[in-house]
């Protein structure tokens, strides 16, 4: 902390983005650090956010954690204007941006219930790789640190809240019998970690914020995962039971055809129509499920995977195979 103490007052951090992640980095900002924020979804395409780029030009981080549910171009020309704007100011900063898992090469992945690659299309993924491609046009002109971040664990995650409420129910099934190690990344870690490695750069310091990086803290099974939760709830250890499925999911017939073309080249194709047919609006997102005894509690039925967690669990990363630098925040002090 005693870094902190020794950072300039008048300097600042801009997010572009809203979720866990940005909450939990909020909540333990550095007392000497201002923060501004702004929702992806607010920044209108057609209309200069003259606030926002104000602020962003005069930021010494800005880290870019936001993601369109609905709209592929709003994330696209999003992340694109605002660099080409900060290229233009040559801006002086670090550009943190925070990237997935899930768009590594498929070489960086086990499948250990092989899907045909033709139902292995997903938006998400799509666009996380586009966003790291129009990174590297800049990267002659910013500095830019790209993050990629494993299954992050912590309070409000998304992630948090599905494995507790699997860890639940009284016979549970999936994939490999839940033995697929996943990396992990604990959100309090993370926060800590971050904020640590900001302050090293914004102090002309050696930083962890390289140019590419993976981070993790741990490796776990979906089996000790779940018992971890178990445990929680003063529940005994389960065995987990196998669940093989190739890539149909349902005995529905129109269920299992609807969730092929969207994992399809058509229905990337019908997504990518949606969003150019909407992409001066502002769709409303869900708010997130809160952790409330009533979602959270007991359940006597069987838990088996649906299409999403089936293809999630049914994979390993293979740490050997990323081509950047590999962090295990667990060993950083």
């Amino acid at each position: 902390m005693e870094n902190v103490k020794r950072i300039a007052s008048n300097q600042s951090v801009v997010f572009v983005g809203h979720g866990a992640i940005s909450a939990a980095l909020s909540n333990c900002l550095p007392v000497n650090l201002a923060l501004k924020t702004y929702s992806i979804r607010e920044i209108k395409l057609t209309v200069s956010n003259s606030e926002m780029f104000n602020a962003i030009k005069q930021a010494d981080l800005v880290v870019y954690l936001g993601f369109h549910h609905r709209n592929l171009f709003v994330n696209l020309i999003t992340l694109y204007k605002i660099l080409r704007y900060l290229s233009f100011a040559k801006w002086k900063g670090l550009f943190i941006f925070f990237n997935t898992q899930a768009a590594l090469d498929a070489n960086c992945f086990k499948d250990l219930q092989p899907i045909p690659g033709l139902f292995k299309y997903d938006i998400y993924r799509l666009t996380k790789r586009i966003q790291s491609r129009i990174l590297k046009i800049f990267d002659s002109d910013i500095s830019i640190s790209e993050v990629y971040l494993p299954v992050v664990v912590g309070r409000g995650t998304k992630t948090e809240l599905r494995f507790e409420k699997i860890a639940l129910h009284k016979d549970i099934h999936m994939p490999n019998s839940g033995a697929s190690k996943i990396a992990l990344l604990d959100l309090p870690n993370f926060s800590s970690w971050f904020w640590m490695s900001s302050i090293n750069y914004l102090l002309n310091r050696p930083s962890s914020l390289t140019r590419r990086v993976f981070v993790f803290d741990d490796i776990k099974s979906a089996s000790q995962l779940i018992n971890k939760f178990r445990q929680k709830h003063n529940l005994t250890h389960i065995e987990i039971k196998q669940y093989k499925a190739a890539y149909w999911f349902s005995d529905n017939f129109f269920r299992n055809l609807i969730w092929m073309l969207k994992k399809s080249p058509v229905g990337l194709l019908l997504y990518i129509i949606v969003g150019l047919l909407n992409k001066s609006k502002l769709l409303v997102v869900p708010d997130q499920i809160s952790y409330s005894p009533e979602y959270l509690k007991f359940n006597d039925g069987i838990f088996v995977p649906d299409e999403i967690e089936h293809m999630a669990s049914a994979r390993e990363i293979l740490l050997d195979k990323i081509n950047f630098d590999i962090l295990n925040i667990s060993n950083v002090r």
